[in-house]
Order: C-alpha cells, then sequence, then structure tokens
C-alpha cells in the first residue's frame, strides 16, 4: 500500500469518525467503527477512482504519441 493509500484511508477513518459524531443523521452506521471503516473505505475508493483516471491519460497520451511515430 502506498503512502497516499494510506494517507487517504486515515483521512477517510478520522472523516468518518467525526461525522459519525457531529451529524449522526448524515453517516448511516450502528457505531463509530462502522462509521470509520465506511470512511476509510471511502478514502482508498477516491483514490483507486483518482488512479483510473490517471492511468488512462496516460495511456491515451502513450497512444497519441505511437501514432505520430508511425
Amino acid at each position: 500500500m502506498s503512502n497516499a493509500n494510506t494517507m487517504a484511508a486515515l483521512v477517510g477513518v478520522v472523516a468518518g469518525a467525526v461525522c459519525y459524531l457531529a451529524f449522526p443523521a448524515f453517516i448511516v452506521a450502528n457505531d463509530i467503527m462502522v462509521a470509520m471503516v465506511i470512511g476509510g473505505a471511502s478514502g482508498l475508493s477516491a483514490t483507486g477512482c483518482n488512479q483510473i483516471f490517471k492511468q488512462l491519460h496516460k495511456f491515451m497520451e502513450h497512444e497519441v504519441d505511437d501514432a505520430d511515430k508511425v
């Protein structure tokens, strides 16, 4: 797990706990541990979505460069 993934998970865990304590109706969780797991999963999924778009952009630039060489 990279540093970006670790940081995203930790920020998500903290955000899940804060949302659970500050806005209990906002997050649907039975206890604080579930809220923290939901937050951590949200942070990791956000990092994954970011990487999908970064890698697609990188792939498309590589394809354009290869097409110019032909």
